[in-house]
């Protein structure tokens, strides 16, 4: 599987200090994944994780769409941090 990153989520890693090894570790090992109730590839995988930032444990958002069925291409759209965890997990 290969693992590409839009402009925008580069862009949100960057500012809020989120690694590709967090995100990587997100979209292989999630607590929870959901699918878009409007897409039928798009998704969601959510983690715990440690933050740079806050130095506190946060949950890791990390939006993406795979090319079909069998997943050759995961495009990685964009990557939230949030302290509210039980509201999103």
């Amino acid at each position: 599987m290969r693992v590409i990153f839009s402009h925008h989520a580069l862009l949100r890693m960057k500012e809020r200090k989120i690694s590709k090894q967090d995100v990587y570790k997100t979209l292989l090992q999630p607590l929870a994944v959901e699918k878009d109730k409007n897409s039928n590839n798009r998704f969601v995988a959510k983690r715990i994780y440690h933050s740079t930032i806050t130095t506190t444990n946060q949950l890791l958002l990390v939006f993406y769409e795979v090319d079909g069925e069998e997943v050759e291409i995961l495009l990685v759209i964009t990557v939230v941090s949030t302290s509210k965890i039980d509201k999103y997990l």
